[in-house]
């Protein structure tokens, strides 16, 4: 009986595959030759995988990159800065982070990042070192430790400085001596920085103004339309909105406007809206106060109250407390500066108490004391006109109370034969005095703008508020940064 020889499939398969003596097509693979070599890919990438993430575990994460705008950090509380891992990392704690110089702070984690708050504005031209401890995987394994490094820049600032027949915007800078020019055009009453642009006040060639928003790079400019012919006494710019405060030219009895608040939405249509009260009527301002960071403004009506008013927002502007002035805010957002018939005072803007500044003694005489700006809890800035010789010498101090015993340290005085204050600010981070001035009031010229006059010397002194030392000076006044 004849011996029948069995091939498996497979055998064939092979023997098909090694035999073949011609270029002909090859017959597909069988499906067990296409599962076993599948299953061995598979099982080397998960080996692969399994290595990766066991190397991962061991050598714990690392720092792929870091996201902040420094020079915003310098400008305002409430900065952010993201530290991205390359993975996704466990909770981390406010006990994990340190930030050098020290900075009050805030973390959070999710997933492969972290972030870090900055509760108060960055000092200028500083380094930073953060560092984040224990950062380690959901799944545990080696922790590491990451850092980051922070520059912030100089301060700087743009100013106006007028001139004969052409008036100048221009930027300075703490440390350097050069001065930029922005924008140049005759007739220039105000201005505020807008990003890529600039929208400035000008004359009208009839004692009012307009206003333009000018494109820095590229040149077009648009022309906004006014309520009415008249005067624009201040202007700012607040996220994307527009603000300033017009008065109308002609009177039957009354102006139309007179110091009224407008807004102008630049996302929208641009056109000039009045802002309304509680009760639905134009506020009538006085001054404002922007709140850095925050899109919103402290403001100062002229029936005394001072409210809260966010641009953005459709509620009206709210009042929270009642004084006379408005001074200067605190760099912590917490406290405004304001005088009332006994004198300075230092409010407290949540719960709208104030606390009287009681001011010391200046070599022996009782100082007359006005327009504060509280540093912090216990310390503010107010400034001073002490009687001298008949006279009065200007000056502004630093007030704290001890004990409930007042003491004042000068931390400037400006130069010139009778000098005299017009008007200073502190930056948000309470680095710097901004402070302008005029040298000798008793010979001063004026500059003949028909709107937001000023004498031809004013000057602009930048004081370091630590040391007292006047770090830049400037020809010219309205300074904004």
């Amino acid at each position: 009986m004849p011996r029948t020889t069995r091939t498996s499939t497979d055998d064939i398969d092979d023997a098909a595959d090694t035999d073949s003596p011609s270029p002909s097509p090859s017959p597909s693979p069988s499906p067990k030759r296409f599962r076993r070599g599948l299953l061995a890919t598979l099982a080397a990438l998960a080996i692969a995988c399994g290595t990766l993430g066991a190397a991962s575990i061991l050598q714990g994460p690392k720092l792929e990159g870091s996201q902040l705008d420094a020079a915003a950090a310098a400008g305002a509380p409430g900065q952010q800065l993201r530290l991205v891992v390359n993975q996704a990392v466990a909770p981390v704690t406010s006990a994990d982070v340190s930030v050098t110089p020290a900075v009050p702070f805030t973390v959070q984690s999710q997933g492969s990042v972290i972030a870090i708050t900055f509760r108060a504005a960055l000092d200028y031209a500083t380094a930073y070192r953060v560092s984040v401890s224990h950062v380690s995987s959901p799944r545990g394994g080696a922790s590491a430790t990451l850092h980051a490094a922070i520059a912030t820049p100089a301060f700087g600032f743009d100013y106006l400085a007028r001139g004969t027949g052409t008036d100048r915007i221009l930027h300075a800078t703490v440390g350097s001596p050069t001065r930029t020019v922005v924008y140049e055009a005759p007739g220039i009453q105000d201005f505020a920085p807008l990003d890529g642009a600039m929208v400035v006040v000008r004359d009208d060639g009839s004692g009012g103004s307009r206003i333009d928003i000018v494109q820095l790079h590229g040149g077009n400019v648009e022309t906004l339309t006014l309520p009415d012919e008249g005067r624009v006494n201040a202007i700012t710019v607040v996220g994307t909105d527009i603000l300033y405060t017009f008065t109308s030219a002609k009177a039957d009895p009354i102006p139309q406007y007179d110091q009224t608040l407008f807004k102008v939405d630049l996302q929208a249509q641009h056109t000039s809206v009045p802002v309304d009260d509680l009760s639905g009527k134009p506020l009538v301002i006085d001054a404002w106060q922007p709140v850095p960071g925050t899109g919103s403004l402290l403001l100062h009506a002229v029936d005394e109250s001072l409210l809260r008013y966010d641009p953005a927002s459709p509620t009206p502007p709210v009042p929270f407390a009642y004084d006379p002035i408005m001074g200067g805010l605190s760099p912590d957002q917490k406290r405004v500066g304001t005088v009332d018939a006994f004198g300075p005072n230092s409010l407290d803007i949540s719960s709208g108490v104030s606390t009287p500044l009681n001011v010391a003694p200046v070599a022996g005489q009782v100082p007359y004391a006005d327009v504060p700006t509280p540093l912090d809890a216990g310390r503010t800035i107010v400034r001073l006109a002490i009687p001298h010789a008949g006279t009065f010498t200007a000056e502004i101090a630093l007030n704290s109370t001890v004990a409930g015993v007042p003491t004042s340290k000068k931390l400037y005085a400006p130069g010139g034969p009778t000098p005299q204050i017009h008007n200073y600010r502190l930056t948000s981070n309470g680095r710097y005095l901004v402070v302008e001035f005029e040298p000798d009031y008793l010979h001063s010229t004026p500059d003949g703008s028909s709107v937001n006059r000023q004498p031809t010397s004013i000057t602009t002194d930048i004081v370091d508020v630590t040391t007292g030392a006047t770090v830049l000076e400037v020809a010219g006044f309205d300074g904004r940064w």
